[in-house]
């Protein structure tokens, strides 16, 4: 009993995740659970926010070592508002994950975090780029990631298709994080119409009729 206490404590809170972002026609989708446990055994919280707004249109999904991932990604929120004011405009989404890739790469022997950065920039519209740990970085049109997403390979080969509709993308990535793996999940969604930005947070959960919910929580458009 000792022992395995103290394996536990050693091994620390893990975020047991699975994270998953999307490009559809008109900008991406990312989300996630927001389950975090303790040597991957104990679940220690059911309302973790892995989903983290590291610049006005960039966000990113983190998984593995929560104390790192957040120490992370609180680096690179001020490395990249410091970017933002030298160059006089928002960062590229490239920008933060290339942010993210050194602080994983400087980090390496330390870190147990990896992270997927996606959003939307001026230049390349809609883009996901996937941060592993040791700092490996990686475009992609569709990513999953954590402990949680070994079940989800085969549903993301068979379902992804390019060029999907916002409705179609989240309610992929809603089948994807939250309903194969039955856990609390919330979704990020950028979306441009005529120039314009718009976030919308939506998040979701089963009724005591076992039904799936989806609650739009905020919706306001960026600059």
């Amino acid at each position: 009993m000792e022992k395995h206490f103290t394996d536990s404590r050693v091994k620390g809170v893990s975020t047991g995740t699975t994270i998953l972002a999307a490009v559809f026609d008109r900008g991406v989708v990312i989300g996630s659970d927001s389950r975090a446990s303790i040597g991957g055994e104990y679940v220690s919280s059911k309302t973790i926010n892995k989903v983290i707004q590291v610049h006005d249109r960039i966000f990113c999904c983190m998984a593995g070592s929560l104390a790192d991932a957040q120490a992370v990604t609180k680096t690179a929120k001020f490395q990249l508002s410091f970017h933002s004011i030298q160059m006089e405009s928002p960062p590229l989404v490239i920008s933060a994950a290339s942010v993210l890739k050194q602080l994983c790469y400087n980090n390496k022997e330390e870190l147990q975090a990896g992270f997927i950065t996606a959003g939307w920039d001026k230049k390349k519209g809609p883009q996901v780029y996937v941060v592993s740990l040791g700092g490996m970085m990686i475009s992609q049109p569709v990513t999953i990631g954590g402990s949680g997403s070994t079940y989800i390979y085969g549903y993301v080969d068979a379902k992804y298709k390019v060029n999907m509709t916002r409705e179609e993308c989240l309610q992929f990535a809603t089948n994807g994080t939250f309903t194969l793996n039955n856990r609390f999940s919330s979704f990020k969604i950028f979306m441009s119409r005529l120039g314009n930005m718009q976030k919308h947070l939506f998040k979701c959960f089963i009724s005591q009729q076992n039904e799936t919910v989806f609650t739009s929580a905020h919706i306001h458009a960026l600059p």
